[in-house]
């Protein structure tokens, strides 16, 4: 039985790696269309000859973006643990 138990952990443990991994590539690919596409607001705006431009968003712009979802996926994960350690 605790064979079974601890390869059900090492292939449930593997499934969560391989589906975090598709995530990123996903989200990358995404964030690598979004440069390309000028109505995403990612793209860097034409500049006229000889002068610099940057793109509109911030690190600040970043940070508002990722940083909510994450919080709330480590409370998540936090409060599935608490439930674990209860039962």
């Amino acid at each position: 039985m605790q064979k079974k138990r601890r390869l059900w952990k090492q292939r449930s443990f593997i499934t969560t790696l391989c589906a975090f991994m598709l995530g990123l590539g996903v989200v990358g690919y995404l964030l690598y269309l979004g440069y390309q596409v000028a109505w995403t607001g990612f793209s860097v705006p034409a500049c006229p000859f000889n002068q610099q431009c940057s793109s509109n968003k911030t690190l600040w712009d970043w940070l508002q973006l990722f940083v909510a979802p994450l919080a709330l996926t480590g409370a998540g994960l936090w409060f599935s643990q608490v439930q674990k350690k209860q039962n």
